[in-house]
């Protein structure tokens, strides 16, 4: 039988699939870990500001596009379509643009302006 030889660079495949030994890491590594660290954490509050200001703008839509069916209608269901409207909106204000604010708490909000900027344009 004939020895099968694997090279460093297949030997270095093979292990890439088991997490990184970080006990004998030098301290530009230990330095790179925390940037990368925060740097995910950052991305991923970016994406839950907005996935929110996306839910603001389609709730936002939708009652938009009802308070524009209002001309067609009878007096007394102008009423209720307004209340409707009054009602979602006050809701999206306190869950959604809330959970905003929350996410922003702390946090210098120019770096997310690009994430929620188009919800606050909508919800105002």
């Amino acid at each position: 039988m004939s020895e099968v030889r694997i090279s460093g660079v297949e030997q270095g495949r093979r292990n890439a699939k088991e997490p990184p030994d970080t006990s004998h890491d030098t301290p530009l590594m230990t330095l790179f870990r925390g940037y990368s660290k925060a740097l995910d954490e950052k991305n991923d509050k970016y994406e839950r500001i907005y996935k929110t200001s996306r839910d603001v703008t389609v709730r936002s839509k939708r009652i938009i596009f009802s308070l524009q069916r209002i001309p067609g209608l009878a007096e007394d269901e102008k009423g209720n379509v307004l209340t409707s409207a009054a009602n979602d909106l006050r809701d999206v204000e306190q869950t959604l643009l809330k959970h905003i604010a929350m996410e922003l708490r702390d946090e210098d909000p120019h770096q997310f302006v690009n994430a929620y900027t188009s919800a606050i344009h909508l919800a105002q």
